[in-house]
């Protein structure tokens, strides 16, 4: 019961991942099916969607992507990560909250997604503090993010 009242909650692409990870361990092939349904539009890069880079006070590089509102824009929507992900998890997210008439900005933290990376082995997590990650989010609002009405951070 546990397991299902968080599984609701979780990402429709991290649900479909657990699921092929649980039955691939369980010896039942499924590699065909998960590749048709990645295929799927709201798996995929939305339309207008637009990626950056921009080089925090370490002088590493971070990737943001945005995605503009469908008519004149509402509100901003920051999309902030959770640990380990990456844009690309969020263009299902992205898409709606732009048909909503929201723009959208994502940020990938430094060791996340297509930033830059404390250690050359890409899958080894790090931060150094929560004053540096602070603080690149602070840029980011500050430097790239265009604001149009309030600004929501997720």
């Amino acid at each position: 019961m546990y397991f299902r009242k968080i599984f609701r909650n979780t990402p429709s692409l991290v649900r479909l991942a657990v699921m092929a990870i649980a039955i691939n361990f369980a010896g039942i092939a499924i590699a065909a099916p998960v590749v048709e349904i990645l295929k799927d539009a709201r798996f995929q890069e939305p339309p207008g969607f637009q990626w950056g880079t921009f080089k925090n006070r370490q002088n590493m590089a971070i990737r943001w992507g945005s995605l503009p509102a469908v008519g004149e824009p509402k509100a901003t929507v920051i999309i902030a990560e959770g640990y380990t992900e990456f844009a690309e998890k969020y263009f299902e997210v992205a898409r709606q909250l732009s048909e909503q008439g929201n723009s959208v900005w994502i940020m990938d933290w430094i060791g996340q997604g297509g930033s830059d990376r404390y250690f050359p082995d890409r899958d080894r997590m790090h931060s150094t503090a929560t004053d540096n990650d602070s603080h690149d989010l602070s840029q980011f609002l500050q430097t790239i993010v265009v604001r149009k009405g309030p600004v929501f951070i997720i």
